[in-house]
């Protein structure tokens, strides 16, 4: 009985220790230690739906956020913690007695402890961080320049097209497509800047516009994401993550739970390959199978520069970007170069005029050389 006392005496000293009393508690206390950290991510998803829900109030349709930036970060640092906060109880409800260790079962217990304090001190600091939600009246959107001036009438029409493949229940996608700078991009940004207008058109301006016969498109989410030749499906991803501000890492799953009840259109510029829409988190827009999503719209519209590449994404319907008439490639010519010379000299304006049709109609080609001939005076140059 001595010898037993005699051992135990160390170990019963060493228990009334606060440091090791504390770590035993890790131990053993871990799952009442994740209920604590759920709850406190609980409360800070309340703060971040109560945030949410005054940024899409549409009192405020027409009007910017001031702290912008600040709310966007905000937004992503909640979405940050909530996946910690999910992968530490897919963590702990796994187990951790691997081969039947107990000590490797104690050892996961205390990190995953010591890991749910840490965390839940992080999600009580950024709930005291709430960001303010303050709205002023919106500027103007700014014009499309340059090209746009000058093709007048034809891109107007193609916007108007668009338009109307956008408000027709029965299309879903839409490919925009010809040879390169010929202006499918600019054609895009500027159907992007008419879909903006009408998301923060004010209510009587929808009034006349619905009386004058012009569609409003009403979309919750208006997305211009620009890609490449080498653009990777995950890149894409994350662009549309940054523009609906959801957290960094955010997949496929959050994406589509994140618009399934919006009313959105994606625009897609210089797309290459066909591009798995699914894949991105966006909805197929001629869903059958899902009778949630079926009250909201979900459009496609995309450049290419091959119309292979429309077939193979489904658009069923195609717009074709052609190159300039003659008399519209001259006068786009003409903005860019010094015009006051080449009116003084015939000579001249017989080789700039060559110059042009050498640009093929090319809106971009058109620009670049009118602006490399802007310096010279001569015709000799």
């Amino acid at each position: 009985m001595d010898l037993v006392k005699l051992c135990l005496s160390p170990f019963c000293s060493c228990m009334q220790s606060p440091v090791v009393r504390q770590d035993m508690n890790h131990v053993f206390s871990t799952k009442e230690k994740l209920d604590d950290l759920k709850d406190a991510m609980q409360h800070l998803m309340a703060k971040k739906e109560d945030v949410q829900r005054k940024i899409d109030d549409p009192q405020h349709k027409g009007k910017q956020l001031d702290n912008q930036h600040q709310v966007k970060d905000w937004l992503r640092d909640v979405g940050v913690k909530d996946n910690k906060v999910e992968r530490l109880s897919d963590e702990y409800g796994k187990g951790n007695c691997v081969a039947g260790s107990c000590s490797l079962n104690c050892f996961s217990r205390y990190k995953i402890s010591s890991d749910a304090i840490k965390l839940e001190k992080e999600i009580n600091q950024l709930t005291t961080k709430q960001p303010e939600i303050k709205f002023t009246d919106i500027p103007p959107p700014k014009q499309v320049p340059e090209s746009s001036k000058i093709m007048g009438e034809k891109i107007s029409s193609n916007v108007d097209i668009a338009r109307s493949y956008l408000a027709d229940e029965t299309v879903g996608i839409i490919g925009i497509w010809g040879m390169g700078g010929v202006g499918k991009t600019t054609l895009l940004k500027k159907i992007n800047q008419r879909l903006l207008e009408d998301a923060n058109m004010g209510f009587l301006k929808k009034i006349n516009q619905l009386l004058s016969g012009d569609a409003n498109m009403g979309f919750d989410h208006v997305l211009f994401i620009e890609a490449s030749q080498n653009t990777q499906l995950e890149e894409l991803r994350k662009e549309i993550s940054k523009k609906l501000h959801l957290a960094p890492d955010a997949g496929q799953r959050d994406i589509i739970n994140a618009l399934k009840t919006k009313n959105i259109v994606l625009l897609l510029d210089n797309i290459w390959e066909p591009v798995d829409l699914v894949g991105l988190g966006i909805i197929n827009p001629f869903r059958d199978d899902d009778d949630s999503t079926k009250p909201y719209k979900y459009k496609v519209i995309f450049t290419t520069r091959s119309e292979d590449v429309c077939a193979r994404m489904g658009a069923s319907k195609k717009i074709k970007v052609e190159s300039l008439e003659p008399d519209e490639a001259w006068a786009l010519f003409k903005l860019n170069v010094n015009l006051a010379v080449i009116e003084s000299d015939e000579k001249f304006k017989e080789i700039a005029w060559q110059v042009m049709e050498k640009c093929g109609g090319l809106p971009l080609a058109l620009q670049v050389v009118g602006k490399a001939m802007s310096n010279r005076t001569t015709v000799q140059e």
